[in-house]
């Protein structure tokens, strides 16, 4: 799945979205990635902070008790109440 962001100032990240078809299990790793994303870098152009949009692949794959797991370890489990 290839997701792109807006990184903002304070390193966290908004505009999440999936480019591309998007699928039923898209929807929930787009929830988790939200949930449990680290701090960004912040990127400074002439001492000025620069919002930047980011575009990345996320390889993930559901185990046998329907759990999906990213090659980085994020998680989203569907007993979850959000």
């Amino acid at each position: 799945m290839m997701v792109q962001f807006i990184v903002l100032g304070n390193g966290q990240i908004t505009g999440l979205e999936s480019v591309g078809p998007l699928q039923p299990d898209h929807i929930n790793m787009l929830k988790a990635i939200k949930q449990h994303s680290c701090v960004w870098p912040v990127v400074w152009e002439n001492r000025r902070v620069l919002l930047f949009r980011r575009k990345m692949i996320i390889f993930f794959h559901r185990d046998k008790k329907g759990k999906m797991k990213s090659l980085d370890r994020l998680e989203y489990r569907n007993d979850r109440n959000d």
